[in-house]
């Protein structure tokens, strides 16, 4: 009976549903986060609220109301259940905010537009034993830590896992610091990791202190910056500062002209059987023999005899030779000269001459040649061959389409 009411999210059914929207609701049970439902109908959700928070900030000079924010929101939410070709978007959101006119706020709203005020709720899988769970232990009155430790504990019971960790979820809150501005926290992992071995729900770093965590998270972060800053003083030419320890690179030559010819037609119009156990050079493409690999396509593949790793397997660096002050000196010498000796002055008159010469000397050549040819002093096949050279013609194509009619037997 449903599926012909259904078809649109303009029909409404006899007992006055919307299956469209009903079908969007339940698109959002399968998630656990602030959002559920659709990542990508959210994502165009997000985009519109941020766009819709900067054009008030631009217009008024000041951050757009929680609820305001909200209402825009689903306005654009429920006007895409009255309109015929439209589907609604399904995703459900948790707004958590603060603004002057009523401080902390948190709201939900769902696939219809529907939006509502909260003092705790949840949304996503097994939504109703958490919401349970939140009438129980919330209270007016909740500290920060509180709080914190009301989410785990509702996550830890909702979830379907047996421990959490860093790896399954998400953490973030918002609060006021002591100059009154609002601060939006997300949690890093080792943070995560840290409350839930607090609180005996699991984390990953159970051997591992937080301080711990952060001291190899700096040196970490200081090794990582030495590195960079050696890698400066190398290209400078200065000896490395810090990694003192490191093994001392290969001496490389520096980057050479190509010598071998670069052939990107082998395999055209050519079949090849291919078998997923063939090893890389009888694989489909351009293979590398230096690097072991297999470009598909000829652009990739001249970017990758071009590329570093290509020349540093032919033990090569990227760097070229540098000129030396007589190098220099003989190259502005030879362009100073050819400046001054001007333009070369192309005869024409002079080239037709010199092809006319060579055009004779050709002839008296084949002249003398077949004279010797009657004579008996060469071969058949040389006179063959030598005419073939001369004339530029391959006389056995010639004699098969039929051109071998045309030639004089006279000296």
């Amino acid at each position: 009976m449903a599926r012909r009411y259904d078809s649109r999210t303009t029909i409404f059914s006899p007992e006055g549903r919307l299956y469209q929207v009903e079908y969007a609701m339940e698109a959002i049970s399968h998630a656990g986060t602030a959002l559920a439902g659709i990542t990508a109908d959210a994502n165009i959700l997000i985009n519109y609220s941020r766009q819709a928070a900067q054009q008030y900030l631009i217009g008024y000079n000041e951050d757009i109301p929680v609820e305001q924010l909200v209402q825009r929101l689903s306005n654009l939410k429920q006007g895409y259940t009255q309109y015929g070709g439209l589907r609604p978007f399904g995703v459900s959101f948790i707004y958590a905010g603060y603004d002057s006119h009523f401080g902390f706020q948190l709201y939900h709203s769902d696939p219809s537009g529907n939006y509502g005020g909260w003092k705790a709720t949840c949304i996503g899988a097994n939504n109703a034993s958490a919401q349970s769970l939140l009438k129980q232990d919330y209270k007016d009155d909740i500290s920060l830590k509180e709080a914190k430790e009301l989410a785990a504990k509702v996550l830890s019971k909702t979830m379907d896992s047996t421990t959490l960790s860093s790896e399954k979820l998400e953490f973030a809150t918002i609060c006021l610091n002591e100059e009154g501005k609002v601060v939006y926290h997300l949690y890093k992992p080792y943070e995560i990791d840290a409350l839930l071995k607090e609180l005996n729900l699991g984390g990953v770093y159970e051997q591992e202190t937080v301080k711990e965590y952060e001291r190899r998270a700096r040196e970490r972060a200081r090794l990582e910056r030495e590195q960079e800053d050696d890698g400066d003083r190398k290209q400078k030419g200065v000896r490395a500062k810090f990694l003192k320890d490191a093994e001392p690179e290969q001496p490389r030559d520096l980057l050479k002209a190509r010598t071998e010819k670069v052939v990107l037609d082998a395999n055209l119009n050519k079949t090849q059987v291919v078998v997923s156990t063939s090893v890389a050079s009888k694989q489909p493409g351009f293979y590398c023999k230096e690097c072991d690999c297999v470009v598909k396509d000829s652009v990739n593949y001249l970017d990758h005899i071009n590329g570093k790793k290509h020349q540093r397997n032919l033990g090569m660096s990227m760097k070229v030779e540098r000129s030396s002050l007589d190098q220099i000196k003989t190259k502005l010498a030879n362009m100073k000269k050819k400046k001054d000796e001007g333009p070369q002055v192309y005869d024409f008159d002079a080239q037709i001459e010199k092809y006319q010469k060579k055009e004779e000397e050709d002839k008296k050549r084949r002249k003398e040649r077949k004279k010797a040819k009657k004579k008996g002093e060469i071969g058949k096949n040389e006179i063959n061959e030598e005419e073939e050279i001369d004339d530029g013609v391959d006389l056995e194509m010639a004699k098969l389409m039929g051109f071998n009619g045309f030639g004089s037997t006279k000296s």
